[in-house]
């Protein structure tokens, strides 16, 4: 029986811990990203000094002037201390609308798929005075056939396909209530009202988390990290998601509609911005995750073994 008489001093207990998480964060893909360290200060007046590296292969910006210079990525600018961001200047009184985009046409070696996210911190001027302008678009993505997917912004004003069955604010569709001056829309046919923009008027950096699925028919937003849907519809949402999901251009910035603002030089600001396949990998890369990923080996949970002496 020696096998089973030892002495106690000699035993080593062991214990071995399983670590299961229940709330555990998954991870996708990331299909593009860019923080903006470009490496040096850059305007869109240098048109053909773009970094190519970045996924961007062209600009469109207004002329202003004759300098085109609405589009910066400045140093000391970014969400992060001392890092740079995409900011861009909107005057006021413009008699056209104002174009201040970055894009990629085409999109070269990556596609979004069939459902993806779009993730991005976002500040505006504390000054900001939307004057006689009616929208200021955000980003857009486009199908192989050239028609727009989603064409995103925040709309003062004008929200098209909004049907009285679901969009009524005082007997009419809705054009900006008290409270709310403008919404973040999408001006094709989901129709979908998004979030305020009281919520982000007030020069603090604030993070944006898009939920796009074509087949399940979901276009959703958070801001830093609350449900921002303010009104959904009660009907089909009608071609962008039937249409397909191949995508050949993806341009990230807006413009400013006629009329603009109330004085020179308003400014917004975006930083980190990224597409993926998941919310988690969104959510770590803007820094924000509130989960850690399960440690794994092949989607099996990690067995840990700890020696206790």
């Amino acid at each position: 029986m020696i096998g089973k008489i030892m002495n106690k001093k000699m035993i080593s207990r062991v214990l071995l811990v399983v670590l299961f998480f229940s709330a555990s964060a998954s991870y996708g893909e990331v299909l593009y990203s860019d923080d903006f360290e470009w490496g040096s200060d850059w305007n869109s007046s240098m048109d053909n000094t773009l970094p190519g590296a970045n996924g961007w292969n062209g600009v469109s910006a207004s002329d202003m002037g004759g300098s085109y210079e609405t589009i910066y990525v400045n140093s000391a600018a970014g969400y992060k201390s001392g890092s740079r961001a995409m900011v861009q200047y909107w005057d006021s009184g413009t008699g056209s609308t104002h174009e201040s985009w970055l894009m990629q046409q085409p999109i070269s070696g990556w596609s979004f798929p069939n459902e993806y996210y779009i993730g991005y911190w976002f500040k505006v001027d504390t000054n900001w005075d939307w004057g006689s302008a009616a929208s200021l678009k955000t980003w857009k993505v486009n199908y192989t056939t050239g028609d727009v997917t989603w064409d995103i912004g925040w709309l003062s004003g004008f929200i098209a396909y909004c049907g009285d069955d679901w969009c009524n604010v005082d007997g009419t569709n809705w054009t900006g209530d008290s409270g709310c001056e403008a919404a973040l829309h999408t001006d094709e046919e989901v129709a979908e009202v998004f979030g305020c923009w009281s919520d982000v008027d007030d020069g603090e950096w604030h993070y944006f988390v898009w939920h796009i699925n074509h087949s399940g028919e979901v276009i959703e937003v958070s801001i830093d990290g609350n449900d921002a849907s303010q009104m959904s519809p009660s009907g089909s949402y009608g071609s962008p998601f039937t249409e397909g999901v191949g995508t050949t251009r993806f341009n990230f910035g807006g413009n400013f509609s006629a009329g603009g603002g109330g004085y020179d030089e308003m400014y917004t600001a975006y930083d980190d911005l990224i597409v993926a396949t998941s919310q988690a990998e969104v959510e770590s890369f803007l820094g924000v995750s509130s989960e850690a990923a399960t440690p794994s080996i092949n989607g099996i949970p990690t067995i840990i073994g700890v020696t206790i002496q």
